[in-house]
C-alpha cells in the first residue's frame, strides 16, 4: 500500500534513497493520482499477481512503459499549469525527472 501523509505521496529513489513528496491535492481538489491512488486502495479484489503495477492483462509493466506514462504526465500537468497560469510551476514540472541524467548531460 502506498505512503500517504497529509496530502502527499512518500516515495524513496531506489539508488540514492532521497525521500520525494509527490502533491495528492491541489489548491481547490485532489489531482487525478489522488484519485486514482484512492481507488486503489479501496479495491476489494484481490491481486492475482506479484507485481506493483501491472497492464489491464496482468502483465508486469516494463521500465520504458512506466517512464512513457510518466513523460505523458509530465507534459499533461505542465500544460495545465500553464492554462493555470502558473508559469513557474510548469517550469518546475518540465524540470523534474525521476534520476535519469538531464538531456543537457546526455552523450550524443
Amino acid at each position: 500500500m502506498p505512503h500517504i501523509q497529509s496530502g502527499f505521496l512518500e516515495v524513496k529513489q531506489g539508488k540514492i534513497k532521497k525521500k520525494l513528496h509527490i502533491i495528492l491535492e491541489g489548491t481547490d481538489k485532489r489531482i487525478e493520482l489522488g484519485d486514482l491512488l484512492d481507488r486503489i486502495v479501496a479495491r476489494e479484489v484481490q491481486c492475482r499477481t506479484q507485481h506493483l503495477i501491472c497492464t489491464p492483462e496482468e502483465e508486469p509493466l516494463k521500465k520504458w512503459m512506466l517512464r512513457t506514462r510518466f513523460d505523458n504526465a509530465r507534459v499533461v500537468a505542465a500544460e495545465r499549469a500553464i492554462s493555470d497560469g502558473n508559469d513557474y510551476l510548469a517550469g518546475r514540472i518540465r524540470e523534474f525527472h525521476s534520476g535519469y541524467p538531464p538531456e543537457s548531460s546526455k552523450r550524443n
